[in-house]
């Protein structure tokens, strides 16, 4: 609210979700964003999927834009925010399956990734 006080320039964290899940599969990560002072965002891909180039479902099939979904998230987090400055130096990426796909895949926005259980390093762009 309007007499919330800063909290300052945190870093911005992706939990990414899995092919098939959704947004809370990455739910634990809110008390680990409290726990190490972090701001997390939990996105959803359209039909529980992303499309990370090499995986998965409907994303992948209509070849949507899930890095411009991404890199919009950040640049909207980081001019709407009152109280939370957010340094776009400071963006990390952490994915599960799909997700480890997508994180890889968008890797040039994230000043380091965490991709669990899926990752393609081949042709990626820098």
């Amino acid at each position: 609210n309007a007499t919330s006080p800063e909290i300052g320039i945190l870093p911005l964290v992706y939990a990414i979700h899995c092919f098939g899940c959704d947004a809370s599969a990455m739910k634990k990560w809110e008390t680990i964003a409290q726990t190490f002072n972090f701001m997390l965002v939990r996105p959803e891909g359209v039909n529980r999927s992303w499309n990370s180039k090499y995986c998965c479902g409907y994303a992948l099939e209509k070849n949507l834009n899930d890095v411009g979904f991404l890199e919009l998230i950040r640049d909207e987090v980081a001019e709407r925010s009152d109280r939370v400055k957010v340094n776009k130096n400071m963006v990390y990426g952490v994915g599960w399956s799909n997700g480890g796909y997508m994180v890889t895949y968008a890797a040039h926005m994230f000043r380091s990734i965490v991709p669990i259980s899926g990752y393609q390093y081949d042709d990626i762009e820098g």
